[in-house]
């Protein structure tokens, strides 16, 4: 384990060597697709930092993965390459991307057979009998979960310490329910102390996921929950709703609020819970860099979310409080959006 994290280290500290030095791959804040609210020179380190090294880990796994490895690695692969292209590139168009998402993703669900087997919500568990809404519901909930891991990653901290909380969540139910055996455990041990270290970067440096980070997150952490779901009978498959409620809700929240407002929902903004906060704050007028409100507006949204981790760890089991956890979530989500939204003036 120390090794891994002295090597991740040290190889984090050659990506922005590398980086700086080239000049390449800066994040630039007048790229049309990307309207994260961090401005000045940011460094896309995160698809180059987390790719290899979890692609490393799960070849570590192979033999306990059921899947066929080779096909998620292709899949990791190249979503880092779509997610690159959209990083340095104005033209990349947020809907072809999307269309990309979707058929990557389908073409996976296809030759792997990898999909969600159970909710425990009775209409939409009958509805999995059926191998067609199987099928297309696997990638809807794929989807929504790796995009509105994009809308939140627009300020410091906030995506990749959500990421860290759910692998910490998963990480201590495995140990509750006695399954430290299965692959997954070991993967996520590692993988907490590799997100730690760019978390450290990121609140500290310039350094930010970008697209290519993202992506490579959300569809490794999407391929662990289902897994985690369909295979450790102890839980109920509620759980991961409640995980991963928020980047869903925001993705899903935001196409809702941009179409009673006429406008493009593949158009990005920064009219996101996130980005209101941090504007909240910006106009609060605390005498500290922009840095440092990005940071703090980080750390109050994991902070919003902390309880909700801690209900997942102590009732993983118990359906009706998962349920109730995530409207409640959603309800707070909801109200706190429109006071912000008043509170900061944005029209």
């Amino acid at each position: 384990m120390y090794l891994t994290v002295i090597v991740a280290l040290a190889y984090i500290i050659f990506i922005n060597y590398s980086l700086i030095i080239t000049k390449k791959f800066e994040h630039n804040i007048n790229n049309i697709n990307h309207k994260k609210i961090n401005s000045g020179k940011l460094l896309q380190t995160g698809g180059f930092y987390f790719l290899p090294i979890i692609i490393f880990f799960l070849f570590e796994e192979k033999n306990n993965i059921e899947t066929n490895i080779y096909y998620l690695v292709c899949l990791l692969v190249i979503f880092f390459v779509i997610g690159f292209l959209s990083d340095i590139r104005y033209d990349f168009s947020p809907k072809l991307r999307l269309l990309f998402h979707f058929l990557l993703i389908s073409f996976f669900i296809y030759v792997t057979n990898f999909f969600i087997l159970k909710t425990n919500i009775p209409i939409i568990d009958g509805l999995l009998n059926n191998g067609f809404f199987k099928y297309f519901f696997t990638i809807f909930c794929i989807m929504v979960f790796i995009n509105g891991l994009n809308f939140i990653d627009g300020i410091n901290i906030n995506s990749q310490g959500y990421v860290m909380q759910i692998s910490i969540a998963i990480i201590l139910v495995l140990i509750k329910t006695g399954n430290t055996d299965v692959y997954f455990f070991e993967l996520l041990n590692k993988f907490i102390f590799i997100i730690a270290i760019s978390l450290i970067f990121n609140f500290f440096f310039n350094n930010i996921l970008g697209d290519s980070g993202v992506y490579v997150l959300g569809i490794f952490l999407s391929f662990i929950v289902i897994d985690f779901t369909n295979n450790v009978d102890e839980i109920s498959p509620l759980l991961a709703v409640l995980l991963l409620w928020y980047p869903a809700y925001e993705n899903l929240f935001s196409i809702i609020r941009k179409k009673i407002k006429k406008i493009d929902p593949m158009l990005p903004d920064t009219y996101h819970f996130h980005s209101l906060l941090y504007k909240l704050i910006n106009k609060l007028k605390i005498n500290k860099s922009e840095k440092f409100k990005h940071n703090l507006s980080g750390i109050i949204m994991n902070i919003f979310l902390f309880p909700t981790i801690l209900v997942a760890i102590n009732y993983f089991n118990n359906s009706k409080i998962l349920g109730l956890c995530t409207i409640i979530n959603i309800f707070l989500y909801t109200i706190l959006y429109f006071i912000l939204l008043k509170t900061a003036k944005i029209k």
